[in-house]
Parts: structure tokens; C-alpha cells; sequence
């Protein structure tokens, strides 16, 4: 079910609904816009909650399909999210974050760590 790509509609709801489901320490910065994420967006979402969660720190997204981005940004396209990071003092544990995200996910995710948040696109390499 989760590969079924969905615009729009009540199977997109569905994804979003395993997305809220599944996710115990996850918020939404207030303005973040999910309609039109890509299941596999949504999948990589899921494992960074996941691996903050081990951290025993809440996933916090802060941009999806809104927000200023460039204009190739695949965050238009429903294939990128951004993650807060300045909850997390120590600069370690962002870094063993971001390497366990990288190692969790396959060669289709990019991972990078930018000044002030955590940036996961799904860009698939054929």
C-alpha cells in the first residue's frame, strides 16, 4: 500500500495517516504544508523519526511542500522535508543522526546537514 503513488484523494490520506500513526515523537512547525508528499518522502520520514527517537529528541518538521526554496528544489515536487535542529545542543549527536539516517535509508535518499536544520530529499538514481 505505501507504493501506491497517490496525489490526491483518500489513499493520499491513508499515507498520511500511517504517517501521524506511526510516528510517536513527531510535530509540525505550524505552516508546514504535507499535501502532495511522495510515499517514499513519507517512508524516509518515518526512519528519521525513528532515529531521532532513539536520541530521545522529537522530529520537528519544518518545511515540506511550502515554504521559499530554490526553483529546482524537490520540495515542490513533494520529494523533500526539512528537520529542526537547534533542540539539539550537542553537535554529536546531530552528526551520529544524520550518519544514521544516511546508513538507514538507500542510495535515493540524500542526507545533509545544513547550519540550522537536517535536509532529507528522495532524488532516485537510475
Amino acid at each position: 500500500m505505501f507504493f501506491v503513488f497517490a496525489p490526491y484523494g483518500p489513499m493520499r490520506m491513508r499515507l498520511l495517516s500511517v504517517l501521524f500513526y506511526y510516528a510517536y515523537n513527531m510535530k509540525l512547525k505550524d505552516n508546514v504544508k504535507l499535501r502532495g508528499i511522495t510515499p517514499e518522502l513519507l517512508i524516509g520520514i518515518l526512519i528519521a523519526e525513528r532515529i531521532f527517537d532513539k536520541y530521545k529528541y522529537e522530529l520537528i518538521i519544518t518545511s515540506a511542500v511550502d515554504s521559499k526554496h530554490s526553483a529546482t528544489s524537490l520540495h515542490y515536487a513533494g520529494n523533500a522535508a526539512d528537520f529542526r535542529i537547534r533542540h539539539i545542543s550537542d553537535k554529536s549527536i546531530i552528526t551520529q543522526i544524520v550518519q544514521e539516517i544516511k546508513s538507514s535509508l538507500t542510495q535515493d535518499f540524500d542526507i545533509i546537514l545544513e547550519p540550522d536544520h537536517i535536509h532529507l530529499e528522495h532524488q532516485p538514481r537510475f
